[in-house]
């Protein structure tokens, strides 16, 4: 008889090749409920009882402390190792940001709404049709599977929608006429599918 959810066993630490990703390893046979809060905190399966998070931002050692306390929350057990505890610890600065005017807080949200683009884009919820360069920054236009048109403005963990349309013929028509001549066929590098999930 498989055991109960509750008691299931995680093990995060860090990912012993990728400097900030983070690994989660479930020592249940049934890890049901371990498994969907882990995915749920952005978790992706790497083997059956293994996965990984990592992110654009590099902020896994604050979404795995967060969903430490989601699976604990659940009756779960979780032992992080103190490796990984000490990133967790560790007072977090972000030299350079080039929004200093938002708070800690306020830079988590703006790159947790890049790392959704980021998501989407490699799950294929997201498919960016042209790209160009405005002078400051890479700017997009795609479309999403439920048929919205969008314009992304910046590149990785500060990615961003600009503007939502209602479909993506209006979304390419008003990119091609705001970007003319710099404006380039597919994504750009960054924004690759294949390249965002290496």
């Amino acid at each position: 008889m498989p055991q109960s959810d509750t008691a299931a066993h995680v093990r995060l630490d860090r990912h012993p090749h990728h400097t900030s990703a983070v690994t989660a390893i479930l020592t249940d046979s049934s890890p049901t409920t371990a498994r969907a809060l882990l995915s749920a905190h952005g978790f992706r399966p790497t083997g059956e009882q293994s996965l990984v998070l990592a992110r654009i931002d590099h902020e896994e050692p604050h979404y795995a402390q967060q969903a430490a306390h989601a699976l604990r929350a659940a009756g779960i057990t979780v032992d992080i190792t103190p490796a990984l505890q000490e990133d967790i610890d560790t007072e977090w600065d972000w030299a350079g940001h080039p929004l200093p005017w938002l708070d800690r807080d306020e830079i988590r949200e703006v790159s947790d709404q890049a790392q959704q683009i980021h998501d989407d884009i490699v799950a294929g919820r997201l498919t960016v049709h042209l790209h160009a360069h405005d002078g400051w920054t890479i700017v997009a236009v795609g479309s999403y599977r439920d048929g919205r048109g969008v314009h992304l403005h910046g590149e990785d963990h500060l990615r961003q929608i600009a503007t939502e349309y209602t479909g993506p013929t209006e979304a390419i028509t008003e990119f091609e006429r705001l970007h003319g001549a710099a404006v380039r066929s597919g994504p750009a590098p960054a924004t690759d599918a294949e390249q965002a999930s290496a």
